[in-house]
């Protein structure tokens, strides 16, 4: 295998399916000595196209994988394959409701998984073997680990002869403050994950958490307000309709809010649902912590409570600070887009060891 040292660069072709946001893109713009030859978004979310495009200067295809056949894939490879090193790329970050409870957990047999099955069955089971993607990585939500998608898609990467390993990771074992528990896979057609012993190719065996797997790849620990830089971020939206209301205060769903202070090391996961519902949806920031107490009243908190901004969890999800989104986007639309992206720093990392 080539690795990649400072006079090596490593050129690909990437397959970015389920694009969203571009996350994976994000990743791989993050690895030093990697050039990126050609890269094929999919998507078929036209707010997430559109912010895609705004970013990277290219414009996804917006068409269901489902209609993308073999024959399409490998056109675009006998065109664009030209030097033998240059390696082929798959990420994938299939629609998780198949997996998650709020979806029923129907796994294969919820029609938004006939995009991956798809993408399986008839185009990299079948395709050239010339042709078939030298690294993969897929990333989806917890419980895809045990799902039937899994399996299928282990078996598929043992009749093809990769090399893969599983993982449950959070941003916050990385010191980022912000919990978003995601299975993760990466394969290798080229490279053996000799140091991983027992978890390479094994489907029952995950990495969990932090180890020594990662070596020096812990960030230095932030908390809330140093990792945002929050008194910039708090002059641009003061008195905005992102503090809560007096109206919003006196719902009785405010019980369950997640309020998180400034000084803490830790926000809980962000979903598309965020600013709509209270459980389970993200972290709410308090910044008067005098006011922080035991069976508080919401109500007490008026002026110093708030959402975190569009911009601050494209923070805690690691992407540039140069990235943005368009501007006549809603907030709505950008909560619901940074739901269903992608941990960038956490996928880097994991880039970083597959194709090093």
């Amino acid at each position: 295998m080539e690795s990649l040292t400072q006079n090596n660069e490593q050129k690909i072709i990437v397959f970015e399916f389920f694009s969203g946001i571009g996350g994976m893109h994000e990743a791989l713009k993050q690895i030093n000595n990697l050039k990126i030859l050609k890269i094929f978004p999919f998507d078929i979310n036209p707010n997430a196209n559109l912010t895609y495009l705004e970013n990277f200067k290219i414009k996804p295809n917006a068409i269901s994988i489902e209609s993308f056949s073999l024959k399409d894939y490998e056109n675009l490879l006998e065109e664009n394959l030209t030097d033998n090193s240059t390696k082929i790329v798959w990420t994938m970050s299939p629609p998780c409701q198949p997996f998650t409870r709020q979806g029923n957990m129907e796994g294969l047999n919820d029609n938004r998984s006939t995009a991956f099955i798809h993408l399986m069955k008839n185009i990299f089971l079948k395709t050239k073997e010339n042709f078939l993607p030298h690294y993969l990585i897929l990333e989806n939500v917890k419980n895809f680990e045990i799902s039937e998608a899994n399996k299928m898609l282990c078996e598929s990467l043992l009749e093809k002869k990769y090399n893969f390993l599983q993982f449950l990771l959070s941003p916050i074992d990385f010191n980022i403050p912000n919990s978003r528990l995601r299975f993760y896979l990466i394969a290798s057609k080229i490279k053996k994950f000799n140091n991983e012993g027992e978890y390479t190719n094994n489907i029952n065996k995950i990495i969990t958490g932090n180890n020594n797997f990662f070596n020096n790849l812990v960030l230095p620990k932030k908390d809330i307000k140093s990792f945002l830089n929050i008194d910039i971020e708090n002059d641009y939206i003061k008195n905005s309709s992102y503090y809560l209301s007096k109206e919003i205060l006196n719902r009785k769903s405010c019980l369950s809010m997640d309020i998180t202070l400034l000084k803490n090391f830790s926000t809980n996961c962000f979903t598309k649902s965020y600013t709509k519902l209270f459980k389970g949806t993200g972290s709410i920031l308090l910044l008067d912590e005098k006011l922080y107490k035991e069976n508080l009243n919401p109500i007490d908190l008026f002026g110093h409570i708030r959402f975190f901004t569009p911009n601050e969890i494209l923070k805690f999800l690691c992407f540039d600070e140069n990235y943005y989104f368009p501007k006549d986007l809603s907030d709505k639309s950008k909560y619901k887009l940074l739901g269903n992206s992608v941990n960038v720093k956490v996928v880097n990392i994991l880039m970083n060891y597959l194709f090093n």
